[in-house]
């Protein structure tokens, strides 16, 4: 085993995606910190390998979350196409619809990238390193096992902030009653676009595929096919129905560039939700906040990265009943999409809310 840093860090935040990047921004004057992702966020590389699915769509909400800290979003982690148009595709009632948008379409890696550059230099952070572990010592502070350039390391830290996603190995290494959320498979993959024309974001229903929601997202000269599917199916043969379909229709995916995968949670009560305790405190879907009826990720990453900082800033030693006070209106929106849900995932609601603007889809 090899000998821990003598450092002893205020926290240590395993992740530094949205909520944890965020979380470190905000405390970073205040604590001392050590964070690790073992993402390439700070190198010049643009990883065109495997990374998590995410579509880079910046609700309205997420925008003003930004906003509420000051930030603006910076041109370059802009995509060429904007969408001001949703449309929906719904195969089991063979309609088409288009709806006004009010979303950002950024570049994922980027908007990332973005924010891990507004951490203070102050934090300790480790890119392109592996999480292996977390134990509490007879010192009473938590070791941070993590791999580094191929050598495992030791790091110490009073506390410990969860910020690494829907797998989280914090939450159920940590805590073994944690609830265990519904889970899909987020599979993307994306295609050439030679017309780059494809200005709208589109949500495909099909029940024969999934009970939740396909996408499709245009990356300037890419389009994005999307879905998140049940993870105890068959979900290659879904996915591959899906592009069929699409095909059928003359979408443009003929030239594969990449393919991605990861899971996805979808909470559907409120027990669902869980924000560890004051010692570890869990953030964004790694707490199991992310929106039920869309999967929006970065609302409730950013928002539960504020949430908790600020809770902390108020109360660095008991800050969880803080944290869930500000978690409420998160945790309210997740409930009132919940009870919105059967608008779009019944198939006979669906059908008759979106009928009178309808466009028939050829078969």
């Amino acid at each position: 085993m090899p000998d821990p840093d003598s450092t002893i860090y205020d926290f240590g935040i395993i992740g530094a995606g949205p909520s944890g990047a965020t979380a470190a921004t905000l405390l970073a004057d205040h604590f001392s910190i050590f964070q690790l992702d073992r993402r390439p966020l700070r190198s010049g590389k643009h990883p065109k390998a495997r990374t998590k699915p995410c579509g880079g769509l910046l609700t309205a909400d997420a925008q003003k979350i930004l906003t509420s800290m000051g930030r603006g979003i910076p041109k370059h982690v802009l995509v060429d196409d904007q969408l001001l148009i949703v449309k929906i595709i719904d195969f089991d009632n063979q309609q088409e619809n288009d709806f006004a948008g009010t979303l950002f379409n950024c570049d994922r890696e980027l908007f990332d990238r973005w924010l891990v550059s507004l951490i203070p230099p102050s934090v300790d952070l480790r890119t392109e390193t592996i999480f292996e572990g977390l134990t509490k010592e007879a010192d009473g502070l938590y070791h941070i096992k993590f791999k580094e350039n191929k050598q495992t390391k030791i790091v110490k830290a009073k506390k410990i902030i969860g910020a690494d996603g829907a797998a989280s190995r914090v939450k159920f290494r940590q805590f073994k009653t944690a609830p265990k959320l519904p889970k899909y498979i987020g599979i993307e993959e994306w295609f050439e676009m030679p017309d780059g024309n494809f200005p709208a974001f589109t949500i495909i229903f099909d029940s024969s595929i999934t009970d939740y929601y396909a996408w499709l997202i245009p990356k300037d000269e890419f389009l994005i096919v999307g879905a998140a599917l049940p993870s105890d199916t068959n979900t290659k043969e879904r996915f591959g129905a899906l592009k069929q379909k699409l095909i059928q229709h003359h979408y443009p995916i003929e030239k594969l560039v990449k393919k991605e995968g990861h899971p996805i949670l979808r909470p559907r009560q409120k027990e669902h939700l869980f924000t560890g305790d004051n010692e570890i405190a869990l953030v964004g879907e790694a707490a199991g906040y992310i929106c039920p009826a869309f999967a929006d990720g970065y609302t409730y990453a950013l928002g539960s990265g504020k949430a908790l900082a600020n809770a902390i800033l108020q109360n660095p030693k008991n800050f969880q009943s803080i944290y869930q006070k500000n978690l409420q209106p998160l945790t309210k929106s997740i409930r009132l999409k919940n009870f919105k849900m059967p608008i779009w995932y019944n198939v006979g609601i669906r059908k008759h809310i979106v009928k009178l603007t309808a466009v028939k889809i050829s078969k």
